[in-house]
C-alpha cells in the first residue's frame, strides 16, 4: 500500500458531478429578469449562452464552457454581484435544486453536491498530515464559495484555478492562471514544497484535461464517473504504466488504495 505525501483533486466532474458554469449561468439568467428586468440579457443568456454551456460541458470542454460563460453572461457584473453568486448559488437542499437535478440526462450538469466520499477523502488526507489541493480550470471565486458552503475551507492547503478579471470594479473576462494542468501541477508541487518529480502525490481527475497533470505525479487516479473510453486510454497510456488507478467503486476505492481510512 503506497505511502503518499499529497492529495490533489480536480473539481468539476471529479469532486462534484456537474459543472458550476451551468448552474451559475442559469442563476445569472434568472436574475436578468428578476430583479433586473433586462429582456436582452434574459434572451441572450437563456437561449444562447446556456445551450452553449450545456453542449460544451457534456463534451468535457470545461475551459471552453468557462470562457463562454464569462464572456457572455458575467461580463459587467460587479464584485458584490459576483460575491453574492459565489455564496448563494449552491442552494443544494432546496426543492428547486432537486427538480433541476432530476431532469433526465441534463440534470447531472446542475449537480454541484460533492460526490459521495469526496469530502471525507480530502478530510482524511488532511487529518493524516498529507498536503491537499484543488487544481481546476474553473473559477477560484466559486470554488472558494462552494467549499466554504460545505465547511471544507480548512481542508485545502492550496487552490489553483482561474480568476475573474476586473476593470473599474466590473468583470471584463478571465484572469487566467491555469492554461493547462501540466505546468499548473508543477506550480502546485512547488507551492506545497513537494518533490519536483511528483513522487508520493495523488492527482484525481475525470477527463483528458487532467492528463497533463497526471504526467507530473506518481499516482494518477481516474474517478468512477469518468467516461469508459477515457479509462481505457489511461490504462493503455505508456506514460502511466501501472501507476494509474481506476477507482471503479468510487472514493471508497481511493481511500482503501492510499490508506486514507
Amino acid at each position: 500500500m503506497p505511502e503518499i505525501r499529497a492529495y490533489i483533486t480536480d473539481d468539476n466532474g471529479t469532486r462534484i458531478p456537474g459543472y458550476r458554469e451551468i448552474r451559475l449561468a442559469y442563476r445569472v439568467w434568472r436574475q436578468s429578469i428578476f430583479p433586473n428586468f433586462n429582456l436582452r440579457d434574459f434572451y441572450e443568456i437563456g437561449f444562447q449562452t446556456q445551450p452553449n454551456c450545456w453542449r460544451l460541458a457534456l463534451d468535457h470542454k470545461v475551459q471552453e464552457a468557462a470562457e463562454t460563460f464569462v464572456g457572455e453572461a458575467m461580463v459587467g457584473l460587479t464584485r458584490d454581484e459576483v460575491r453574492y453568486l459565489a455564496r448563494k448559488v449552491f442552494l443544494e437542499d432546496s426543492p428547486f435544486y432537486k427538480l433541476l437535478t432530476s431532469i433526465p440526462k441534463a440534470g447531472k450538469l446542475f449537480d454541484t453536491k460533492p460526490v459521495p466520499g469526496s469530502s471525507a477523502t480530502v478530510c482524511a488526507a488532511k487529518m493524516m498530515g498529507k498536503k491537499t489541493g484543488i487544481l481546476s480550470l474553473g473559477f477560484e471565486e466559486f470554488i472558494l464559495g462552494h467549499i466554504e458552503h460545505h465547511g471544507l475551507t480548512s481542508y485545502f492547503d492550496v487552490i489553483l484555478a482561474n480568476r475573474l478579471a476586473y476593470l473599474d470594479g466590473k468583470v471584463v473576462g478571465i484572469g487566467r492562471r491555469v492554461e493547462e494542468k501540466g505546468s499548473a501541477m508543477e506550480r502546485i508541487l512547488s507551492d506545497l514544497e513537494l518533490p519536483v518529480d511528483g513522487s508520493g502525490v495523488v492527482f484525481v481527475g475525470d477527463s483528458e484535461l487532467d492528463v497533463p497533470g497526471f504526467r507530473k505525479v506518481e499516482y494518477p487516479v481516474v474517478v468512477a464517473s469518468a467516461k469508459p473510453e477515457f479509462k481505457e486510454i489511461c490504462r493503455g497510456n505508456p506514460d502511466f504504466g501501472s501507476r494509474v488507478f481506476i477507482a471503479a467503486d468510487g472514493y471508497q476505492d481511493i481511500r482503501a488504495r492510499f490508506n486514507l481510512d
